[in-house]
């Protein structure tokens, strides 16, 4: 009985190592440990042994996901997706994601820009 419960320890010890394993050869790490990378919205770390990676945060959206050093995470929405807003004489909608302000039209002076429908006439 103890070596059906090794070779169940190690048929599950192979399976974490998903498609870099083909059974003939030794695995094939498929990162480097303690690297960082964005999945879409998750921050994920390659795992110590380089087989795989885990997740490590949930962001609020794939545009928020910073794996760049030297510090990676989720990064704050600036805005909510759709708002708008006058950067004095410039109009301005929310990014996709609440990343950043993207400029939509520059008005002729601060007055013209109304925060909700843009440059007025």
């Amino acid at each position: 009985m103890g070596n059906l419960w090794g070779i169940a320890a190690l048929a599950g010890a192979l399976a974490c190592w998903g498609e870099a394993y083909d059974g003939d050869e030794l695995p094939v790490p498929v990162c480097e440990e303690g690297d960082v990378r964005c999945d879409g919205r998750l921050l994920e770390l390659c795992t110590g042994d380089g087989a795989r990676w885990t997740p490590l945060e949930a962001c609020a959206s794939p545009e928020l996901c910073d794996a760049e050093p030297p510090v990676s995470g989720c990064l704050s929405p600036v805005c909510s997706e759709g708002e708008s807003r006058c950067d004095g004489d410039m109009y301005q909608r929310c990014a996709a994601g609440g990343a950043d302000w993207v400029a939509i039209e520059l008005c002729r002076d601060p007055v013209a820009c109304d925060p909700l429908t843009g440059c007025q006439l």
